[in-house]
């Protein structure tokens, strides 16, 4: 960064927020803003309720006005939270608050779209980046969760940008894979997977950038073999 250059995360203060996100909605075709009721920025950051160090950006919700007046209606109103994009710029000076902002805006949009079509796809995408979440920091989950992930092909499962593979191994072939390089083929590309020689089958093994390409840049998600004994 150039001496004297301020941080990232000062670069858009709130006003130049609240008006970048107007600009971006205002420049969606008209067709796709029906009954979109505008969007209202908000000082505050927002957290995750079970995740401290995972920020909300954004949330579409119904306009409670509208809904007093005309119940029958699907109104909304995306809300944005400043604070949270201040927060993750701060922990990243490399963060592109235009690029996310303007990505928050769209997938609310989206939210509302589906929400008025009653297509529940990106409400299922979004819970399963919770489950993602929740899991990477430790909470106890189902074994399977993953599962109600996209299935991308037999026994690999799409959660996020990170993918799920069963490994389904008799005892005997578990145990001549540890301590050895395992060749696989997922989604077909080669893995060359390094087996611990002390891994236990109730343990995930998980390879960083293995996953998928991340949609905004910034690398690839994670790979984790699940390994299913019978």
């Amino acid at each position: 960064m150039p001496p004297g250059h301020p941080p990232y995360h000062v670069r858009m203060d709130f006003e130049t927020f609240t008006r970048r996100a107007e600009e971006i909605l205002a420049g969606v075709p008209p067709e796709f803003l029906t009954d979109v009721v505008g969007v209202e920025a908000h000082r505050a950051e927002k957290r995750h309720p079970h995740l401290p160090e995972v920020f909300t950006l954004g949330e579409c919700g119904a306009d409670e006005v509208s809904r007093m007046t005309d119940p029958e209606t699907i109104r909304s109103r995306i809300h944005l939270y400043h604070g949270s994009f201040a927060a993750l710029a701060r922990k990243d000076p490399e963060f592109d608050f235009e690029g996310e902002l303007k990505e928050t805006v769209l997938h609310e949009l989206r939210h509302h779209l589906e929400d008025r079509a009653g297509i529940l796809d990106l409400l299922r995408e979004d819970a399963m980046e919770d489950a993602l979440a929740r899991w990477q920091a430790g909470e106890e989950m189902p074994d399977d969760w993953y599962r109600a992930g996209e299935e991308m092909e037999e026994d690999v499962f799409r959660v996020g940008d990170d993918l799920f593979v069963e490994l389904r191994l008799r005892e005997e072939d578990f145990r001549e894979l540890l301590g050895t390089t395992a060749e696989l083929t997922v989604l077909d590309e080669p893995l060359f997977a390094e087996i611990p020689d002390d891994l236990s089958p109730d343990e995930t093994l998980s390879f960083e950038g293995e996953g998928l390409e991340r949609s905004g840049g910034g690398g690839s998600g994670e790979l984790h073999l699940i390994f299913m004994l019978r």
